[in-house]
């Protein structure tokens, strides 16, 4: 058996829970050897992590040679340089330092953090220079922040406007309705109430297009971003949401969708009710407590996955499981409104924990210090560093 091969068996034997520690030592060794170690065999883990496990997705061990032919073909082996500092995936997870000073593990922790109200913006605004704007019908652009509490009237639809949320009150409309779009900045969360009584909370640096009146056989929306929706029940008005490749149709439920197009994948996450998951090359129907993700070429993948874990961010948490460094700097990206950017490899962590969304930057930087992660701060400016 050649070197690669002995890799690739000692992927499947990982998988299989079968893998002895000298091997795991030695896959890990090849791992470190050099970024494209690396990426090949993460993207195959991502792979059968999203569909609950390898022996689902490929159903023999003919398939999984074949998949893995795909993701890790046949390279000479790169001598072990420099390694990562970095956590495996099957390893113990890095976790955050809370701001109480005490830590946090998802892993065995069996009770459920209650859910809590949405935190008014004000709260809520590391990036406080940022501000949330309404584009009106006929196109006109106000600041939310600046016009402060009051109701302005669009045709015969009142809005009405508090410190983080927008409440608009529909009365009898003819034709076709004109249009909204709500622009939330990096660094804010913010909350509309539609015409027909539905709730959406918008996530930072999201947009949410919607009619001043849902008229017509159905309710349509457009969201770029992420938000949690809570649908009014109409059912003979179905509710959908256009996001990407993807449209997502309700009658009366609660559910998110994580729609970042700097994400690599779509996801909708049902918490309560029945909704369904188009896709141009499917239609799946969820049930709650399962994500489907969509993918690049259409497909839905679906997994079972802790919805508040998902939706922690609508009551002001950051929670990771096992999250990588990438997707970890995106959501302070979008949170803190810094830009990252990385120098030399991207190092190899994954990151479990939770914390609040109102910790200071400087601490959240504290604790990836804390985990080996090496960085230098210019302005709103983290380099990731690693050589």
């Amino acid at each position: 058996m050649s070197t690669i091969e002995q890799i690739k068996e000692w992927v499947i034997l990982h998988l299989e829970g079968r893998l002895d520690e000298q091997s795991a030592q030695l896959l890990q060794d090849w791992i470190r050897a050099s970024p494209a170690n690396a990426q090949a065999v993460e993207e195959f883990l991502d792979e059968a992590r999203l569909r609950d496990g390898v022996r689902q997705l490929y159903h023999s061990r003919e398939r999984i040679w074949q998949r893995l032919d795909e993701a890790i073909p046949d390279q000479p082996v790169q001598p072990v340089g420099r390694s990562y500092r970095m956590q495996w995936w099957w390893a113990a997870a890095a976790v955050f330092l809370l701001a109480t000073g005490s830590y946090f593990f998802f892993k065995g922790a069996g009770g459920q953090r209650p859910a809590e109200s949405l935190p008014q913006v004000a709260a809520l605004s590391p990036a406080g220079g940022n501000k949330v704007l309404l584009t009106l019908s006929d196109g006109s652009v106000i600041s939310l922040d600046s016009a402060g509490n009051g109701a302005l009237q669009q045709g015969n639809t009142t809005v009405k406007m508090l410190k983080g949320q927008l409440q608009y009150i529909a009365g009898n409309t003819l034709g076709v309705a004109a249009w909204n779009k709500l622009s939330i900045p990096r660094g804010v969360q913010y909350r509309v109430n539609l015409p027909d009584g539905s709730s959406v909370w918008l996530n930072a640096a999201s947009t949410l297009r919607y009619p001043l009146a849902f008229t017509g056989t159905e309710r349509r929306v457009q969201l770029t971003g992420e938000a949690y929706f809570d649908i009014a029940p109409r059912a003979d008005q179905p509710f959908i949401v256009d996001a990407g490749n993807t449209a997502v149709q309700v009658l009366g439920t609660t559910f998110n969708i994580n729609a970042y197009p700097e994400e690599r994948h779509l996801k909708t996450t049902l918490v309560s009710g029945a909704i369904s998951v188009k896709t141009v090359r499917e239609e799946q129907v969820l049930q709650p407590g399962k994500m489907a993700t969509v993918t690049a070429m259409g497909n839905c993948i679906i997994t079972t996955v802790d919805v508040n874990a998902v939706t922690a961010w609508k009551d002001g948490y950051f929670r990771f499981d096992e999250d990588d460094l990438p997707a970890v700097m995106r959501q302070l990206e979008r949170w803190y409104d810094i830009t990252v950017k990385y120098e030399g490899n991207i190092p190899v962590h994954r990151f479990s924990g939770e914390i609040g969304r109102n910790t200071p930057l400087a601490d959240v930087l504290e604790f990836l210090q804390k985990a080996k992660v090496q960085f230098r701060k210019e302005g709103n400016v983290i380099t990731i560093v690693n050589h």
